[in-house]
């Protein structure tokens, strides 16, 4: 099967003289980088700088039919098992919630589990608007009516205000970011809250990961993007004279009012008493596999051990019944992610399967129960998906490709703990030399600086543990000069095993 195709071109070339679409500023505005992913719902994309905002824009750009699901015919499915971030959606929420409020409206909501969880969790009479085929059958599963008309445009809502309107990554989106923002300013009551989540134009670098860069130049879907400040000014010219806005990495977050922002009250426990609910209730086997993987997920990402094994034997079942494959089975996954294109592939297994055998990896190594050789076997499974799965556009899988270093780290660590030194050394290597398969969704995810700080160190480790102090004084001091002091006195510790005072 043919690998994937992503590059973006940084160098400098003549500029647009296309008005910005988010500040309306004149240009020219200089080009910051042309994109090309044939993939993708467009093959390529020029996004520019606007000279006054710092914000990036795509031009030219034709509009997709976004009734049309993104041209992904199973994106249900996808979204509910897997590509939704059910937790991003909802923690914004309780951070703007009071217990004077009642009303919401999710503007651009897709399935609309941010208005279940207003309903469920803040007892919000909550409403939620999306065009999109996909949002009206998520409703239909969660009991959330979808208005297909757009606000402003003819919706059930438009003249009404709400306490707390809600839009999460729509407005990069849409034709005019400004007369977006003004319209969801309108319909907000005089002491409500708006709730404003969109990609930061700040991230995108020649620094980051082509995946992590994907995420937020992609081409034919992204319109604009802000910056923090020019999203501030932005929701201020909406006419909202109070804003907050929280960078969150590669998302920013803003909150904005009439009257001065306070506090939420909402709790951070109701996020997974949401999930546990949903699990129970859930009108389809996808719907209820997701909600299940997202639990088994949070409860392994905290190392809770029997919590994760009691979600994962809930999930283990509800996968054979809906699917007949053994989601434990991390060798059956990697098999077939080997054999099968993309659509082939989830047309047996679910979405989130591709990233089990890293899950089920970090469950074995928790100290309570440690596992050390089933580990070592599901992370080699993972590291293998990462490899070697192929097919569709390649930003549904980004989440296979960021795991390829992390589990590469993991392999490399419990190999190590079994003292088996030379594989340890060959992951390491292999890790901070980025040796992943041209064209692999290996080869275009994120390779985080504190992982590689810390596989430095862990290599120096197993090299002295094989005997081979030389090298591991070589790279031990190479990691000590780019190493934050924080980790000096472990490296000093390691030098002087080497035979350096």
């Amino acid at each position: 099967m043919p690998g994937y195709d992503v590059q973006l071109d940084w160098a400098a070339r003549d500029g647009v003289c296309q008005p910005c679409p988010m500040c309306r500023a004149a240009g020219p505005h200089a080009i910051h980088v042309s994109v090309h992913s044939p993939a993708s719902p467009a093959p390529g994309a020029a996004f520019y700088r606007c000279r006054a905002c710092d914000g990036l824009f795509a031009h030219p750009f034709v509009w997709p039919d976004y009734a049309d699901d993104y041209g992904f015919p199973d994106y249900l499915r996808f979204y509910v098992e897997a590509g939704a971030g059910l937790a991003a959606m909802a923690e914004p929420l309780h951070r703007a919630w009071r217990p004077d409020m009642s009303t919401m409206i999710d503007v651009g909501s897709g399935v609309p589990f941010a208005a279940d969880f207003a309903r469920r969790m803040l007892g919000l009479d909550a409403r939620s608007i999306d065009p999109s085929r996909y949002a009206k059958a998520g409703g239909e599963w969660l009991g959330v009516p979808v208005d297909s008309a757009l606000l402003g445009g003819g919706s059930t809502a438009d003249g009404k205000v709400f306490d707390l309107v809600y839009s999460s990554e729509v407005v990069e989106h849409v034709e005019s970011p400004q007369a977006f923002l003004d319209t969801l300013a309108r319909h907000l009551s005089p002491r409500g809250v708006l709730v404003v989540t969109t990609p930061n134009a700040d991230f995108v670098s020649p620094s980051r990961a082509p995946l992590e860069n994907l995420g937020l130049v992609w081409p034919g879907i992204h319109h604009a993007l802000y910056t923090p400040g020019g999203l501030k000014a932005a929701i201020s010219r909406a006419g909202l004279g109070h804003v907050r806005i929280s960078v969150e990495r590669e998302r920013l977050v803003a909150f904005a009012s009439h009257t001065p922002l306070s506090p939420g009250h909402g709790d951070p426990a109701s996020i997974p008493s949401w999930l546990k609910e949903g699990a129970q209730t859930a009108a389809s086997p996808a719907l209820r596999m997701g909600y299940l993987y997202r639990l088994f997920q949070s409860e392994a990402g905290h190392g809770r051990r029997a919590h994760a094994l009691d979600w994962l034997a809930q999930l283990r079942d509800a996968v054979r019944e809906g699917t007949g494959q053994d989601i434990t089975d991390s060798g059956a996954i990697a098999d077939a992610a080997a054999a099968l294109d993309a659509r082939a592939f989830h047309e047996e297994w679910p979405y989130f399967a591709p990233l089990m055998p890293h899950l089920l990896g970090s469950v074995a190594m928790l100290e309570t129960g440690r596992d050390l050789p089933a580990a070592t076997t599901h992370f080699a499974h993972q590291v293998r998906i990462c490899e070697t799965f192929r097919g569709g556009d390649p930003l549904w899988r980004a989440e296979i490709a960021h795991l390829w270093a992390s589990t590469l780290f993991s392999y490399g660590l419990a190999r190590l703990m079994q003292r088996d030194h030379g594989e340890a050394v060959e992951a390491f290597e292999r890790l901070l030399a980025g040796d992943a398969p041209a064209g692999s969704l290996s080869a275009m995810g994120r390779r985080d600086a504190g992982l590689i700080a810390q596989a430095r160190i862990q290599l120096g480790s197993a090299l002295i543990q094989a005997g081979r102090k030389g090298e591991a004084r070589k790279a031990l001091e190479s990691a000590r000069v780019d190493a934050d002091a924080v980790h000096h006195p472990v490296i000093d510790g390691l030098l002087a095993r080497c035979g350096q005072s």
